[in-house]
């Protein structure tokens, strides 16, 4: 967390030192809605770099600085297994069994949505093109379903993890349009998450940090 303040501390230095602008007399606010794909990679091997689609909506209120609100959906993995049997029993003792199911195809699927809010800081003067500074704070939910399908049986099982999450992007805006309006958006970000109820028989709540490789466009 000290990190993070400090990275906020070093945006609103460069705000103000940005702060004023020669296009500022012709500034006009606007919203910005940007779609694009992340790639993200984690510390830990519960999950796989992969791509993930994202949507931020941005509005500009000065030339230096836009409140942005921020969506992911991280798909996280999805595997199917073949178990040819499984046999039940009737209790912790596991001496007599009462059924056996044959055919079995596992599913196993790990979903993650996060939002957030970000507060945009350009870090070099606005114009064509621009550096920013994004902190963002939020909360990112954690689902992962078990499904287990035989001969005789069908059975499902769900669990959601809540975790709140903070980090930071780093970045470059380009206007690539004569108005201004379409715009490509590409970056770095860090994002930690973090969950004070860590189950240490499931594997969600090893989730803790990623980092994300942005490239969007806006209009």
């Amino acid at each position: 967390m000290k990190k993070l303040l400090l990275v906020i501390g070093l945006g609103l230095m460069a705000f103000s030192a940005f702060g004023s602008s020669d296009d500022s007399s012709v500034f006009k606010p606007g919203i910005f809605v940007q779609a694009g794909l992340s790639y993200n990679f984690y510390n830990q091997n519960v999950l796989n770099a992969n791509s993930n689609p994202y949507l931020d909506v941005e509005y500009r209120v000065s030339p230096t600085l836009s409140p942005v609100f921020h969506y992911s959906r991280i798909n996280g993995f999805t595997t199917h297994a073949y178990i040819p049997r499984i046999i039940r029993y009737t209790g912790p003792s596991q001496q007599f069994p009462v059924d056996t199911i044959y055919n079995i195809n596992e599913t196993e699927k790990l979903r993650i949505n996060c939002f957030s809010l970000k507060l945009k800081f350009a870090l070099t003067k606005p114009g064509k093109n621009y550096a920013y500074l994004a902190p963002q704070l939020g909360f990112s939910f954690v689902n992962s379903s078990l499904t287990q399908q035989g001969d005789n049986m069908s059975l499902n099982y769900q669990s959601l993890e809540t975790y709140y999450s903070y980090g930071c992007d780093f970045g470059t805006d380009h206007n690539i349009s004569t108005d201004g309006k379409l715009r490509l958006c590409t970056g770095l970000g860090i994002l930690v998450g973090n969950n004070d109820s860590k189950d240490e028989y499931n594997y969600t709540s090893k989730i803790d940090t990623h980092l994300v490789i942005i490239m969007s466009l806006s209009d």
